[in-house]
């Protein structure tokens, strides 16, 4: 009773700003928490909670178990393999001299990106090697390749 007494001077003399900041003040203390309950995973929010699909790939998980070899055909998951798709800005055609010079740019660009490690420590490997792009390899990283049939 005494400390709804002291409670009741204080808000009568100070007015009820003063319980609208603490009130504030706690609730806002709950936002520090909001990033954790986000959603972010998609096959949690798309996908039945004991779905077959996710029982199938765990028994493809179970039964094929990863390699040191990369190959983005078995991937089980998303997990942190990128790729980069690269489309004309102009609706044109993508397979001329031009483009091709500005794809191999592009791909010279990313592999020369370094954040604490290199393209070469981070990238998926097979035999001990960087996977390569197909393409890029099919032309041997020419772009005037690109024109000469065979």
């Amino acid at each position: 009773m005494i400390v709804a007494g002291a409670l009741q001077k204080r808000v009568k003399a100070y007015g009820g700003w003063r319980i609208a900041l603490y009130v504030a003040a706690a609730l806002g203390a709950g936002f520090v928490f909001l990033q954790e309950r986000e959603a972010n995973d998609i096959e949690d929010q798309f996908t039945p909670i004991n779905g077959p699909a996710k029982l199938e790939r765990a028994f493809v998980v179970e039964t094929f178990p990863q390699s040191e070899e990369f190959s983005q055909l078995r991937l089980t998951s998303d997990g942190t393999y990128a790729s980069l798709i690269i489309t004309d800005l102009h609706g044109e055609n993508i397979l001329t001299v031009p483009a091709f010079n500005d794809i191999i740019e592009l791909d010279r660009q990313v592999k020369k990106i370094t954040t604490g490690n290199t393209f070469e420590n981070l990238c998926a490997k097979t035999k001990g090697r960087c996977m390569s792009n197909a393409i890029l390899d099919i032309i041997n990283y020419n772009a005037t390749e690109i024109l000469k049939p065979d």
